[in-house]
């Protein structure tokens, strides 16, 4: 013994996680993948998807009224297609989607319900009432699974 002191023991150290360390661990990563697995759902991505290609769509018309000088329309046939047409002018009234090369522009998406249209535009690119070249005075909105595209009169802004 030196100084007063017993020989120093070997204590053994257990290395590893208690068992109330793993246990918070799983819980904290069970709450994290409750709250990550609904983002990662697919159901909502088709119906964005048209609703985007929509959009596009009817901005691409405006364009094709405005460079084709003559009046477009923008059409949502059903759930799963959106066309854009000229009329007016010479040539082929279909317009096809230059991306793919056809006539629907929202290919390859489908949307849960839709409402609103067909959207007129003069050839500078202004919303009209109908075939009738009448200026519209009123927004005229388009609805797509609860989400809206809005055509404002006058200017043909869409938003």
């Amino acid at each position: 013994m030196l100084y007063g002191k017993s020989p120093v023991s070997h204590r053994t150290t257990n290395s590893g996680f208690t068992l109330v360390e793993l246990i918070v661990t799983m819980v904290l990563v069970a709450i994290l993948a409750a709250y990550i697995t609904p983002r990662f759902s697919t159901t909502g991505l088709s119906q964005r998807g048209y609703h985007d290609q929509a959009l596009a769509a009817l901005r691409y018309a405006q364009k094709q009224a405005v460079t084709a000088d003559c009046t477009t329309t923008f059409t949502l046939t059903s759930t799963t297609e959106c066309t854009v047409e000229k009329t007016g002018c010479t040539g082929s009234p279909t317009v096809n989607n230059p991306a793919i090369g056809n006539a629907n522009f929202c290919n390859g998406t489908t949307a849960g319900s839709v409402s609103g249209g067909p959207v007129y535009f003069d050839h500078i690119g202004r919303p009209l009432t109908a075939f009738a070249s009448i200026l519209r005075t009123t927004d005229q909105t388009i609805s797509i699974d609860g989400t809206t595209i809005t055509v404002t009169a006058y200017t043909g802004l869409i938003r």
